[in-house]
């Protein structure tokens, strides 16, 4: 009965350390936590830089409604996603963009710019995408409904993902 006891003390402790550690880890240091998923950005149209500040195949990081934007021209096309990285919330803007593929200058999790779709790790989720359109010289940016989300948008006529080595 003695050493029933004892074994039953033994894993209990054990079992709450590892609910400790797990909590510390995912609360205080963020591991394996979805750095975008509270942070969804602005819910109406928001008007966040002048067309002609953004050139072709040049990120951009800016904000809208206190949350971080990247923004790319790429082939033509606008593209809108979460500017901070899913996986250590480093800045995405800061990162460099090779064909449709940007790079996180933090942990290099690689992200496709026209959808913010995962390509390569550690990150373990994809980049929100926002709606983006241009009105009167400006461009708008919107958080994309759940719908929208999961629809990629095609990819551009003429691009490749990977560029021409």
């Amino acid at each position: 009965m003695r050493s029933g006891t004892l074994l039953a003390f033994a894993g209990a402790t054990v079992l709450g350390f590892s609910g400790y550690l797990g909590g510390r880890m995912s609360y205080v240091r963020g591991v394996g936590v979805n750095q975008t998923a509270f942070d969804p950005g602005p819910p109406q149209s928001t008007a966040v830089l002048d067309s002609t500040e953004l050139g072709d195949e040049q990120l951009h990081g800016t904000d809208a409604e206190n949350a971080p934007v990247l923004l790319v021209r790429h082939y033509g096309g606008l593209h809108a996603i979460h500017n901070r990285c899913s996986h250590r919330g480093c800045l995405l803007s800061e990162g460099k963009l090779e064909g449709a593929v940007f790079t996180c200058p933090c942990q290099g999790s690689q992200f496709d710019v026209r959808v913010g779709t995962l390509v390569r790790g550690p990150a373990t989720a994809s980049q929100p995408r926002l709606d983006v359109r241009e009105t009167n010289g400006r461009i708008e940016v919107r958080t994309a409904t759940r719908a929208e989300q999961l629809r990629p948008e095609p990819p551009a006529i003429g691009g490749d993902m990977f560029p021409a080595a």
